[in-house]
Parts: structure tokens; C-alpha cells; sequence
């Protein structure tokens, strides 16, 4: 009986060393929406300002235990040494205003992060160049 026992923990530390317990991630950013959709989003702004492609994203940063849910909106530009620091701050409250009258669940998101990027292929290589801001939402 002893050995059985002792043969029946073995088994049963074996079975548990080889499980793979993984945590669940607690903080999972919502996906964005706008109430007059991405596109529809993207176009109107489009109206404002001169941009490429517009890309939504979203991030979750931790900071002593506290999570925050940001909200990332990167807008593809031609060319980004034609934009003053002036023209890109009113740019990004345009932007910020925009995306509180639009984004659905706004309480849900904490900042947003506005990023200006510009890539350039030469080759094989691509050379980016980027302006980022953030901005509180709530």
C-alpha cells in the first residue's frame, strides 16, 4: 500500500511539472471603434489635414499596479520636415477633438498617442521618422 502511494505522488508530481500554467493577461486593450467607422474616421480627417494612411492601435501601460489604456492613432505622412512644431500641435488638437466626438467607449481609454510618421525606401533599407504627442482623454 505504502508503495502504491508513493508511486501515485510520483506520477502526480510528474503530471503537474508538466503542465504548462499560464496567467491570463488582465489588461486587454478594447479595439477601437468610431461611430462613423474607421474610414469614415480617416476621411474626415482627411478634410483637416494632408496624410497617407491613418492606423489605430491600442497600448496598456502598468505603473505601480495601475493600468492605463491608451489609445494610438499613427497618421503615414510624405513628408515630415514641411510640418512646423506650430502646424503639428494644432494638428494633434484637431486630431484629439476629433476622436472624442467620434470614438465609441471613449471612457474606456485613458490618453491618446499621436504619432507622425514618415518612411523612406532606399533600397533594401527604409528610413522612418517619427513625432510622437500624447494627449490625456479623460
Amino acid at each position: 500500500m505504502m508503495q502504491n502511494s508513493k508511486l501515485f505522488l510520483v506520477f502526480i508530481m510528474l503530471f503537474l511539472a508538466s503542465c504548462n500554467l499560464q496567467e491570463a493577461p488582465k489588461n486587454i486593450a478594447p479595439s477601437p471603434n468610431f461611430k462613423i467607422g474607421k474610414n469614415g474616421f480617416e476621411k474626415k480627417l482627411q478634410t483637416i489635414f494632408d496624410f497617407e494612411k491613418l492606423s489605430v492601435g491600442t497600448t496598456v501601460t502598468r505603473n505601480l499596479g495601475i493600468s492605463k489604456t491608451g489609445l494610438n492613432l499613427t497618421f503615414k505622412v510624405i513628408d515630415l520636415k514641411l510640418m512646423s512644431d506650430e502646424r503639428i500641435y494644432k494638428h494633434s488638437e484637431v486630431i484629439k477633438f476629433e476622436t472624442k466626438q467620434n470614438l465609441l467607449k471613449l471612457n474606456t481609454y485613458d490618453f491618446l498617442t499621436i504619432i507622425f510618421k514618415e518612411e523612406i525606401k532606399e533600397g533594401d533599407f527604409t528610413k522612418s521618422s517619427t513625432i510622437k504627442i500624447k494627449k490625456q482623454l479623460n
